[in-house]
């Protein structure tokens, strides 16, 4: 089951919210779409991430997935949670969950296997991550907001640490190289 306060990953992982942003703040004239998209999207994937992370914790065969679901779950708590205070000072309103997809992919890591886990569960945060730093640098070149910005900034290399760490997970394991 995903607890709520347990959901939480940073950057997208699939998709955006289409929930409805709150009034502006003060020093926002008008809501910029790319920083108020990217923070809906943005938390969506850290509370996947987190959900995800748990589940890794408890459904990892390796040691090294537990250790990888225990990162995550850290390092995207920490991340979101200084993004919800960027959202909030930026009158930006975010999703209670994580997309659709982002569900399913949590309903797969719970129902998979145990002995098929540990390979979805890397392969799956490995294109999540490569979209997250993605979405990282359009941010950076599209939006306006420098709070959102400096998210990025704090956000990047603890991103870009986990794509490292699960690349040299498929790349130490039995199920071999890496999809993207």
């Amino acid at each position: 089951m995903i607890v709520k306060s347990a959901v939480v990953a940073l950057l997208l992982f699939t998709g955006l919210s289409a929930t409805p942003a709150a009034a502006p703040s003060a020093s926002f004239v008008a809501e910029p779409a790319p920083d108020a998209a990217f923070l809906r999207g943005a938390h969506q994937a850290d509370l996947a991430e987190i959900a995800g992370g748990n589940i890794a914790q408890e459904r990892g065969v390796s040691a090294r997935v537990r250790a990888l679901g225990a990162r995550f779950v850290r390092d995207h708590t920490a991340i979101d949670a200084r993004l919800t205070a960027v959202a909030r000072t930026a009158g930006v309103e975010l999703p209670d969950t994580p997309t659709r997809a982002q569900l399913e992919l949590a309903k797969k890591y719970q129902a998979v296997p145990a002995a098929s886990f540990d390979r979805l569960y890397l392969r799956t945060q490995l294109t999540a991550h490569g979209e997250a730093l993605a979405a990282g640098k359009a941010e950076l070149a599209e939006g306006r907001d420098p709070r959102v910005k400096d998210l990025v900034a704090f956000a990047a290399p603890l991103v870009k640490a986990h794509h490292d760490a699960l690349e040299a997970a498929l790349a130490g394991s039995s199920y071999g190289g890496h999809t993207h």
